[in-house]
């Protein structure tokens, strides 16, 4: 997570925040900009604050580079002491320009160890779950298979798991739907994949079951979980 924080004591004007382009990295914004106060060493200050989720797509040494950010702050005029700073500084009198600028950032990215066979890509904490509309019906009739993949981590990759052939049945894919959610500490959120069955031929069968093979950042390892 990249948190980036802007704290001030004065008024300021004309803020222009230059981000840098983050190479090796997908990045995702962590909802809006946080405006609100805090006491450092005994001083309160406005803070600004935004973080956004940083997905790093090779392994080595990746930087994240300097920000800098241009404003305008307002100083006493000392010729105008008596009038109080913030009439000088709407006055628009005694402003001076400013340039901050954060640090470079290096992370280490390890490589993932070799993934086994069927490998969905994605790395954290996550769940699959399945259900059926009806577990009867009659021939033309239709049900809804769905398979929902839900966690924390880079839930923006979930792709939809490989179903196995459903003999007897026409299949029609339903348009998936997805639920991300932005948090401080992350990507969180679902993704369900529908299908409808219309069975051709009265049949009995036991609904197919799907897996999805994982990196498990808790454990440090691969782990597959397998639809009932």
């Amino acid at each position: 997570i990249y948190t980036w924080r802007f704290l001030r004591r004065v008024p300021i004007a004309d803020p222009r925040l230059s981000l840098p382009e983050l190479e090796g990295f997908v990045v995702e914004d962590l909802g809006e900009v946080n405006e609100y106060q805090a006491t450092l060493d005994g001083l309160q200050y406005q803070v600004s604050e935004f973080r956004k989720a940083l997905f790093p797509q090779e392994e080595g040494t990746l930087t994240v580079p300097a920000t800098s950010l241009q404003v305008r702050i307002a100083v006493e005029n000392p010729r105008r002491r008596g009038r109080g700073i913030f009439e000088d500084f709407f006055g628009r009198t005694t402003t001076e320009p400013r340039v901050l600028r954060t640090p470079p950032l290096e992370l280490t990215v390890r490589p993932l160890p070799a993934p086994p066979p069927g490998f969905s890509g994605l790395v954290g904490d996550f769940q699959l779950e399945s259900r059926i509309s009806k577990q009867e019906l009659h021939v033309g009739e239709s049900a809804t298979l769905t398979y929902t993949i839900s966690g924390k981590g880079n839930v923006q990759m979930i792709s939809e798991p490989e179903l196995p052939e459903i003999r007897a049945f026409k299949i029609y894919d339903d348009k998936p739907t997805s639920d991300l959610k932005r948090l401080n500490t992350g990507l969180s959120g679902a993704k369900s994949f529908r299908k409808a069955l219309v069975p051709i031929v009265p049949v009995e069968i036991t609904g197919p079951s799907v897996s999805l093979t994982y990196f498990d950042l808790e454990s440090g390892s691969y782990r597959s979980t397998r639809s009932p």
